[in-house]
């Protein structure tokens, strides 16, 4: 939560000079060979179609207007450490989604809030994302990512991360084969309950998972022949 929540406090500030502005040289990391960073694993996702890219605005009215909805544990960790709090970021259980929902519940919870808004911009680690966009899809919204030239702003090592953001001791390999895991059953579900909801969001289930295989291959696991 630290590194995620350093980036949106950057992304929400109003008075600072825009992310891709700044002088990169103290916070960049370089990989190490054979072990991809997570700025370009987002790189890898935006790469990816359907996958539509979202940018902040660089004027204070503009940033102002921005509203982030965050999980209970983040929403604290930006209270506490950057005094950002209601109405600018709200805890989804402000909304009526509890702790213990799934991650589709709150996608509905969000919309059924939705005071007529159905765009969202999904900000998280970069490996989370695929599966992220499908619920958003798939709950209705239209939904965008982060532009994933500015998860390279983020200070991974500073922040008590691994280089591929995890905390460390995490495995990457670990972490993609339960997204995955998870897309796989998302997909599964879908394709027998609700065979024309699987058939329109098919283009991206397809790209979500190719993009997790890239994923794989980057972070030394197991590459196939061929991504489309």
């Amino acid at each position: 939560d630290s590194a995620l929540a350093w980036l949106l406090f950057q992304l929400l500030r109003e008075k600072s000079v825009p992310l891709w502005l700044q002088d990169t040289a103290t916070t960049t990391v370089p990989s190490q060979e054979g072990q991809a960073s997570a700025s370009s694993s987002a790189q890898q996702l935006a790469d990816e179609s359907p996958f539509r890219r979202w940018r902040p605005p660089t004027g204070a009215a503009e940033k102002s207007a921005l509203e982030l909805l965050a999980s209970s544990n983040l929403a604290r960790f930006l209270q506490e450490s950057y005094e950002l709090g209601p109405p600018r970021v709200r805890d989804i259980s402000s909304i009526g989604a509890e702790a213990g929902d799934s991650e589709m519940d709150v996608f509905l919870a969000i919309r059924a809030f939705g005071r007529s808004k159905d765009e969202l911009v999904l900000v998280s680690h970069p490996h989370h994302l695929p599966y992220l966009f499908i619920l958003a899809r798939a709950s209705g919204f239209k939904a965008s990512v982060l532009d994933p030239d500015l998860y390279k702003f983020v200070p991974w090592v500073q922040l008590g991360c691994s280089e591929t953001g995890y905390p460390t001791g995490v495995s990457p390999l670990a972490q993609l084969a339960e997204e995955r895991r998870r897309v796989a059953a998302f997909a599964d579900g879908l394709k027998s309950q609700d065979p024309e909801r699987f058939s329109l969001l098919s283009s991206v289930l397809l790209a979500a998972d190719s993009t997790l295989q890239q994923y794989e291959c980057d972070a030394g696991g197991t590459c196939a022949g061929n991504h489309t």
